[in-house]
């Protein structure tokens, strides 16, 4: 029927996977499988950190970072945001990443290294990315989806408008960088 791999930096959260499989499992029947290993996001895939991620990538179709960027976000941009990069690098074309998060502010780093990743990946430097910012009522916020493409297939219409989006979101990173540096002085 169904399966889900959860993966997490912390060990802790198999508990909380094994819980969602009993009750998906009452609900569904016998049919759902959901596992649970382990990930960083603050390094490149191919680090060991990352292997159980690094196995099932070929056959993934929906990763979801669900609240793991702005706390690891000094980490991710010292990194050059190597774990989006080496992801989108090695993931099929069709792979959709989506990034539940309490700020935009890293959105721009993440597609940058998404695309950096996409057009290494592919024979001719064209590989794209699809980028996609919906307004999330739930946390009263944008999220990021992205979905890797052979070439970039999006409409220059919404091209623009996430371009714009993704600029403001630069910006609100720049603001709260000074914000912080005025408070420790």
């Amino acid at each position: 029927m169904g399966r889900a791999l959860v993966l997490d930096y912390e060990a802790g959260w198999s508990e909380q996977c094994d819980a969602v499989r009993d009750a998906v499992s009452m609900v569904l029947g016998d049919g759902f499988r959901c596992s649970f290993g382990g990930v960083d996001i603050t390094v490149a895939l191919d680090d060991d950190a990352n292997l159980e991620l690094a196995r099932v990538l070929p056959s993934a179709r929906l990763l979801v970072a669900s609240y793991v960027v702005a706390e690891n976000a000094v980490a991710l941009e010292e990194s050059g945001f190597a774990f989006f990069e080496s992801l989108f690098s090695h993931a099929p074309v069709g792979t959709t990443l989506l990034v539940l998060e309490t700020t935009h502010r890293t959105f721009p780093g993440i597609v940058a290294a998404a695309q950096r990743g996409a057009e290494q990946a592919s024979a001719d430097g064209r590989g794209g990315v699809q980028v996609h910012c919906p307004w999330v009522a739930s946390n009263n916020g944008h999220s990021l989806l992205l979905r890797k493409s052979d070439a970039c297939e999006a409409d220059e219409s919404d091209a623009c408008s996430v371009t714009a989006l993704l600029e403001r979101f630069e910006r609100d990173r720049v603001a709260g960088e000074s914000a912080r540096e005025r408070l420790r002085e």
